[in-house]
């Protein structure tokens, strides 16, 4: 019996140290999110943004557009930047104006594509865009999540660099500064500049 009540007791204190360490790691993501900026482990792009040594080619998807849809087929030529994020992440939340000034820096050179894969109609990511005042981007939508399933995504945010024949040429998974010198250099060595 005393052995009984040991083994239970072990059992509890090894759960509550699980759930203590599940809110420590909680609470370090909010306060991070809290700060309003990426942590210095995101401010080293190019440590983080994986180039792979062949592109790789990706499947046809379908894109939403507010336009219609579109294929990745049908954007052959242009160099994109494709950001797979959702309302409730809150790194996707600091990256999306720094996308936008990305664009807006970026010129023709590219095509930024906020692609929400919130589930179910567009009209709240939508209504978040606008709310942050974006303009520039490309807005698609993924509602049923198809795409992330395509593409083996691990995680929001993801970032896609696919070159003008529609191959992936490079992936950031995680948060990043996306307006920064750093990106700036590496995206337009990606494109050929």
């Amino acid at each position: 019996m005393l052995k009984s009540r040991t083994s239970r007791l072990i059992k509890l204190m090894a759960m509550i140290a699980i759930i203590v360490g599940f809110i420590g790691l909680g609470s370090l993501y909010l306060n991070e999110g809290m700060e309003g900026k990426p942590s210095s482990s995101h401010d080293d792009f190019n440590a983080n943004l994986v180039i792979h040594a062949s592109p790789i080619v990706l499947p046809d998807f379908n894109v939403d557009l507010p336009s219609g849809a579109k294929t990745l087929v049908d954007f052959r030529g242009h160099f994109l930047i494709i950001n797979l994020w959702a309302t409730w992440c809150a790194p996707c939340r600091r990256e999306m104006p720094q996308f936008e000034n990305l664009q807006s820096i970026l010129g023709d050179r590219a095509v930024v594509i906020a692609l929400s894969l919130d589930r179910g109609k567009r009209a709240k990511p939508d209504a978040f865009l606008d709310e942050l005042g974006i303009k520039l981007l490309t807005r698609a939508h993924d509602g049923k999540q198809k795409i992330a399933r395509q593409i083996g995504l691990f995680g929001v945010p993801t970032t896609l660099l696919i070159n003008q024949e529609g191959q992936e040429v490079a992936r950031l998974q995680g948060e990043a500064v996306w307006d920064g010198a750093q990106a700036q250099a590496a995206i337009l060595r990606l494109i050929g500049e």
